[in-house]
């Protein structure tokens, strides 16, 4: 069964939540996919102008250049190749049906080849079906056929779906799905976003292992097929994964991801976190050993010397590790900064008579670590 849950960015937010997916990251290597529409960039009225920005697609070079990066999309194979125009990344096009793997590798998978005459069949009628729809659109992704409305008139979306519907009478082969403002016309087979992801990791190597954790980000109905298929504790299904499914909105949403971010640039800040988190990785086995309490020297100081003092033999000694340390180190910083924030507000209070109830003068000498540090 699915869990559903009522997500608000009051309490699920990913970027307010970021230090417990940090948690989540221990002892394992991370894999990221991604929706485009929605999620890369911005929803727009005409779809061929969705285009990625620079720093997004500048963004998801240097994602790649540190953990396994794949967009999953509605588009054809071919557009989102092209649109994302990246060459290291995975791409699964026509909501999974059509797989590719970087550098057009060995990694190739498309589902339901037989059927594509049918969809372009079908293409074709709905073409002339809606073609005096003010408004209404037909988009070819070859294993899959939109049926854009977002521009169409409140009366006129009715018409719009009894096209699509009389046109499946004609071929139970095919079946239709809803997304944001559009119908989606795909082969009627058990296959989806879900499945696809699915068949990437196993085709790695990377499904069923303890230390990968795969992080999905989505903003359409189809991205649910992944929410479900991903869970921190996947031991208890196979037909599962271990990972995060996190669910791009600006509202209050049911949904069976388990975060949520609001938009394309909270994304963006999204991505450029987990990038740092991964840099960690290589800098890491630079800090001094006796770097045990998080309180013992300025966090400033610490990052400092671990990116100045990184050499290329720590930097390679990142190829047997995992985010463990990173995630740790991480923690650690942002625990020593609160720590200090607090410590400085202690002093302030002390020195201006703020603060003179017993309860407060109780509640600021209450330190996180007995052990001494020096207020700087």
């Amino acid at each position: 069964m699915v869990m559903r849950r009522n997500l608000s960015h009051g309490s699920s937010n990913a970027l307010a939540n970021f230090e417990s997916i940090v948690a989540q990251l221990q002892g394992r290597q991370l894999v990221v996919l991604l929706d485009y529409d929605g999620t890369l960039t911005p929803i727009v009225k005409n779809p061929a102008r969705a285009l990625l920005s620079q720093p997004m697609r500048d963004l998801l070079r240097q994602l790649a250049d540190h953990c396994v990066t794949g967009v999953v999309s509605g588009r054809s194979l071919e557009k989102i190749t092209r649109l994302v125009g990246l060459e290291d990344l995975i791409y699964a096009g026509s909501h999974g049906f059509d797989i590719r793997g970087p550098d057009h590798n060995e990694m190739r998978h498309q589902v339901a080849q037989d059927l594509l005459p049918e969809l372009r069949e079908a293409r074709d009628n709905l073409q002339d079906a809606v073609k005096d729809v003010p408004g209404c659109s037909i988009e070819d992704n070859r294993f899959s056929v939109s049926v854009h409305y977002r521009n169409v008139e409140a009366d006129w979306v009715p018409a719009v779906s009894e096209a699509v519907d009389q046109e499946l009478v004609k071929h139970p082969n095919l079946r239709r799905s809803e997304g944001k403002k559009v119908i989606e016309i795909k082969p009627n087979i058990q296959w989806d976003k879900g499945r696809a992801v699915l068949w990437v990791l196993e085709a790695m190597g990377l499904n069923h292992r303890s230390d990968i954790f795969t992080v999905y980000i989505g903003d359409d109905t189809t991205d649910e097929d992944v929410f479900r298929v991903l869970s921190p504790h996947p031991e208890c299904d196979e037909a599962m994964a271990a990972g995060l499914g996190v669910v791009v909105t600006d509202e209050r949403k049911w949904t069976g991801a388990s975060m949520v971010l609001r938009d394309p640039d909270e994304v963006f800040t999204f991505l450029s976190r987990v990038i740092d988190l991964c840099k960690l990785q290589r800098t890491y086995h630079a800090i001094p050993q006796n770097h045990q309490n998080p309180l013992g020297a300025s966090s400033e100081t610490s990052s400092h010397d671990a990116s100045s003092s990184c050499s290329d033999g720590a930097a390679s000694a990142g190829s047997g590790s995992s985010l463990y340390a990173a995630s740790t180190w991480y923690y650690a910083v942002n625990t020593e900064k609160k720590a200090r924030r607090r410590l400085r507000s202690c002093w302030a209070e002390r020195h201006t008579g703020a603060g003179d109830s017993p309860t407060r003068r109780q509640q600021r000498l209450i330190l996180p670590s007995t052990t001494p540090v020096e207020l700087i």
